[in-house]
Formats: structure tokens, sequence, C-alpha cells
């Protein structure tokens, strides 16, 4: 629960503003201490501006102390534009998400103490409160008035439904989808069409009119790029260096901004070295429809360029051991997998982006480290084993023929790992190939020892007969 708490308010006006918003944002209890104007709560202009939340004053508290006003809470977040004494101050929009969970919980009582408006809080006042932290503004006016302080630091801890009136129509095409849109009717009717240098001025022209004076919807820029593409049109928003959202406009802005801000959060828990997480907030994105997909750099290849089959390969080395550990593959073979199952991932994405193995901002995610924790589990399993008298036949338990098609499967993405290392202009990482040539070996191990004891080896009897 929150819990506003006013020092020594003394603008009748604000206060309607702030019970108004409190509304807005709640459920939310708003507390005042020691009101400098007595008749604050009956002056004409706080009815005007609590007009529609006159349920709500009834619910206001009066005490006497800042004291009485924290008695109940559980923690106190306390607003100052100034500096107080050796007192750290953190951005509120960094606190924020550290407080939705006090806010959120009906047994807690979260207190936000905002001081005078002139004076704001003294300094024993900010002494009473847990944390200080300040609303950021422009260095340019950096005076904030105090309605709407309450209303942003309310507005960031609001968890309930919004409710937004839908406007008619669709929803309008963003800066980016125009500038697309534009550039690809220029080069279908402007350079396409037209014969003359002077026909391709006029369309360039009318061209330019039309988006200068008409708000274009999405679902009327679907319509044109279906009408381009038939006429011929392959241009791509890559090609003009654009990043499109299909649908969802402001929406998608707002779950990447989310994204990003969670992606930051995970980050400070990890730790500063740890790498990005992924955000999936969509399956399908229609990009792909061409028989074309997009690199980890951003660049476009089709689908069956041989970079796509070495990374498309080891994910399916990966979906084997999947198969593997779902068999249930004993003790302490299956966390074995499963790390190697995530190691993969490291390096079908080092596979994915064309300058991993060159260093620099995309540095390689596969250290030399991998490969060696693959020898030492080798050398582990391989102990227990009988020296081999001849080639092994796949197959014995159900557990152990996966491993070996794991295994084969493994082979062939290391066989297009090399063919893409050898292909003038790819580099692979070194470490990548040689992770996979280690791990077809360890696979043939640990297949072994799942037969071991109970199927047992089936060896090739070279012109002979097996029993």
């Amino acid at each position: 629960m929150k819990r506003v708490v006013l020092c020594r308010p003394e603008g009748p006006r604000n206060l309607g503003a702030i019970l108004r918003v409190a509304q807005n944002f709640g459920p939310t209890e708003l507390w005042l201490v020691d009101p400098q104007r007595p008749s604050i709560l009956v002056h004409p202009e706080f009815e005007q501006m609590s007009h529609g939340a006159e349920d709500a004053r009834e619910g206001i508290v009066v005490v006497d102390t800042l004291t009485e006003a924290l008695a109940e809470c559980t923690h106190a977040v306390g607003f100052s534009a100034r500096v107080r004494g050796n007192r750290r101050r953190v951005d509120w929009r960094r606190a924020a998400p550290e407080q939705v969970a006090w806010a959120t919980d009906d047994a807690q009582r979260l207190a936000l103490v905002f001081g005078n408006e002139v004076s704001g809080l003294t300094a024993a006042e900010c002494d009473l409160c847990h944390e200080l932290v300040h609303v950021r503004t422009s260095v340019k006016h950096t005076s904030l008035n105090l309605a709407m302080a309450v209303g942003i630091v309310l507005s960031d801890l609001y968890t309930g439904t919004r409710v937004h009136q839908k406007e008619p129509g669709g929803s309008l095409l963003d800066g980016a989808g125009r500038e697309f849109l534009k550039a690809r009717l220029q080069e279908v009717f402007a350079a396409g069409v037209a014969r003359t240098p002077a026909a391709r001025r006029d369309i360039a022209a009318m061209i330019e009119r039309v988006f200068s004076r008409a708000p274009l919807e999405n679902r009327d820029a679907r319509a044109l790029h279906l009408i381009l593409k038939t006429l011929g049109s392959g241009m791509a928003p890559t090609d003009l260096g654009l990043t499109l959202h299909h649908k969802g406009g402001r929406r998608r802005k707002a779950i990447d901004r989310r994204a990003e801000r969670d992606s930051v959060a995970q980050g400070d828990e990890r730790g500063d070295d740890a790498p990005p997480m992924v955000h999936l907030n969509r399956i399908y994105t229609r990009t792909g429809d061409d028989g074309s997909t997009a690199l980890g750099d951003g660049s476009r290849v089709p689908k069956h360029d041989l970079r796509i089959e070495a990374y498309g390969t080891v994910d399916e080395v990966s979906a084997l051991l999947g198969l593997v550990r779902a068999h249930g593959i004993e003790e302490p073979y299956a966390p074995w997998m499963a790390q190697v199952q995530n190691d993969l991932c490291d390096l079908a994405s080092d596979l994915c982006r064309p300058g991993a193995a060159e260093g620099g901002k995309d540095e390689a995610r596969i250290p030399p480290e991998y490969a060696t924790r693959l020898e030492g589990w080798i050398d582990e399993v391989n102990e227990g084993l009988e020296p081999l008298r001849s080639f092994l036949l796949p197959g014995g338990r159900p557990v152990a023929a996966w491993l070996h098609l794991a295994r084969t499967v493994c082979r062939r993405a290391e066989r297009l790992a090399c063919a893409l290392a050898a292909r003038e202009g790819e580099v692979v990482g070194e470490e990548v190939l040689r992770y996979l040539n280690r791990l077809s070996d360890l696979l043939f191990v640990v297949a072994r020892a799942a037969n071991e004891g109970v199927e047992g080896d089936l060896l090739w009897k070279p012109g002979g007969e097996q029993e």
C-alpha cells in the first residue's frame, strides 16, 4: 500500500490536484503533517482542484509530526531536490522498480514523503526517511511543482489496468515506417515507371507532397507495400538502415523499453560483466517469409547460407541432447548434457555473428575453458571403459542410441563450420571448431558408458556376421 505524506503543505490547489492524482493511481492514502493553512481542506481552490474525488476527501489524515505519519510504515522514501548533508540521493527512475514490491503489498506501507512547496524537507525530516531520492528534470528548469512530482511518482508505481480511449481508425505509421514507404514508392514509380527526367521529378514531388500532408495509417502502408512488392520492389528496411516494428507502434516501443529496463536490472543482479539476456517478445516477425534471415550483426542472408546451416545444425545437436535427457540418462551425465546445451547456445551465438571471431564489441562467447572442461569429462568417463578392439556399431539402450545420433549430427555441424571457415572472407573462431571436435568425442564415450553393464558394445566384425 502507498501512503503519500505531505509535510507542512500550504497550497490548496496543489493539495486538490494531489488528491485527484492519488485516485488516478490508487489505492493511495494521503496524510498531511502540520498543514500551514488551517483552512486548506475547506478552501474553495482545494474543492475546485479535487472535483471528482469528493469521496476521497474524508480519507485524508492530518497529524502534527512526521513521526506520527510514519508510525505504521514499513519503508519511507523522502523526495528532496536539495542535497542534505552527507545523505546520498538516488534518481527516482532507478529507485522506482525496487519500490513497486512495497507499494503493491497490502501488508506493507510505503511512505512517499514530500516537503513544503517552497522549503522542501528539513534535515530532521530527511533523517526519518530510509532513503532519499530526487526526480530528475531539465537543467534549464529544475523547479518541479509538488502535485506534478507526486503524479510522476505514483504513475511510476501504478500496476493496475491502464485505460486509454481508443482513437477512431487504425494506428498511425511512425517515422521510420514513413521513410521506408516513401523510399519504396520513389524506387518503383519515380525510378521505375517514369520515362523522362521531368516525369521522375514530378512523381518524386507528388510523393513528397503526399507524405508532407497526410497522416498515414499502418493498415494503408501494409496495402501499399503489397502492391509495391507485386510490382517488383525488393527493397528492405535494412537497405536504408531502418528498423521497423510491423505492429504495435507505441505499444511495441513501450514493450521494448520495458525489456531494456528489465535487462539492465538483471545485468545489475548478475554483475557488470554478465552477457546480455535475450528477450523474445514476439515469435513471428514475417521478415523471413522471403527466404532470408538476419544474422547477429543485422545483415540478411538466404536461409540456405552456409553460416545458417552451421548454427542450425548446432541447434539440432542441442535438440537431440534434450531427447537424451528426456530418456533419463544417469548421473552425472544429465547435468553434463544440460551444460553442453547451454554451451551450444553460446557457440551458435558466435556462429551467427560474423565478427565474433575477430574480437571487439562482438567478442566471442566460447572461451578455451569450454573445450578443456569437455576433455576432463572425457578422461573421467574413458578411464572406466574397456579399450576398443574394433569400430563401434551405434545402438544398445535407447539413450545410448540417441547419444550416437547426437554425435553424428555434431560431426556434421563440425564439417559445416570447417567449410564456412574455408570460405573466402569468412572467419570462424578456433574455439568453435575445437569445442565441436571434443563434443563428438564426449558423446561417444558417454554412449559407451550408457551401455556399460547392460547391452555392452556392439563391435564391427569386418566380413563377419553378428550374433
